[in-house]
């Protein structure tokens, strides 16, 4: 990579394109739109029993839980979460579907079932993941004082930026490749940091102008 030009080469895939992924904010809103009294009640058939300020009990139900007489288990309504007392779980509607003595579900398993509860699809579509994208590299790489990042602060957006982001949307083969490049280009400027340390605009706004141009494409293809 050059002192005076942005690298767009292209690398090969680090994902298949088989793999089903999941956007993780829309997990959130699945576990908050979901009421863990009704789903414990209603498919599980537990005996929930109000204690006040939105907490119900019950025997706990992990198959491994050894004590029958004592209503250990706790669920928090307004936290959408619960807890035993006795076996010292806890969690969210997913650790109890995903735990091996809950309802041991692949995880895939049981954002589906959730999303089937709750009407709400996991998945960003392709221009949505792009749209996120944007906004997180417009955000992160803001404007400095003197268009400055340290390494520090470089590192820490390609970090919480990286390939994660790939793993948060539902990307086919072409997106994956595609998204690589973006990403890149974030860690040539990570590595060659001192020669792109007073151009932190320039890099964010060449990757928003890609951004765009891919989406422009996607829409055209539709």
């Amino acid at each position: 990579m050059s002192n005076n030009e942005i690298s767009w080469d292209k690398v090969d895939p680090m994902i298949s394109s088989s793999e089903q992924t999941i956007d993780s904010d829309i997990l959130d809103e699945m576990v908050e739109e979901l009421s863990l009294y009704e789903y414990f009640t209603d498919y599980e058939n537990l005996d929930l029993v109000p204690t006040g300020h939105g907490m119900y009990t019950a025997h706990c139900p992990f198959s491994d839980h050894e004590d029958i007489h004592t209503r250990s288990f706790t669920v928090y309504e307004d936290t959408h979460s619960f807890f035993c007392f006795g076996c010292q779980r806890g969690g969210k509607v997913f650790q109890w579907l995903t735990d091996p003595a809950g309802k041991a579900m692949h995880f895939l398993g049981a954002v589906s079932l959730v999303a089937s509860i709750t009407g709400i699809n996991p998945n960003l579509d392709p221009i949505a993941a792009l749209d996120k994208l944007g906004e997180n590299i417009n955000k992160s790489l803001e404007q400095k004082p003197q268009d400055y990042l340290s390494k520090e602060e470089l590192n820490f957006v390609v970090s919480r930026l990286g390939y994660l982001h790939i793993k948060s949307s539902q990307y086919d083969h072409e997106e994956v490749l595609y998204v690589e490049e973006i990403y890149k280009v974030l860690d040539g400027a990570l590595l060659h940091h001192e020669q792109y340390v007073g151009r932190m605009v320039e890099v964010k706004n060449a990757l928003l102008v890609k951004i765009q141009e891919r989406k422009d494409i996607l829409k055209k293809a539709d």
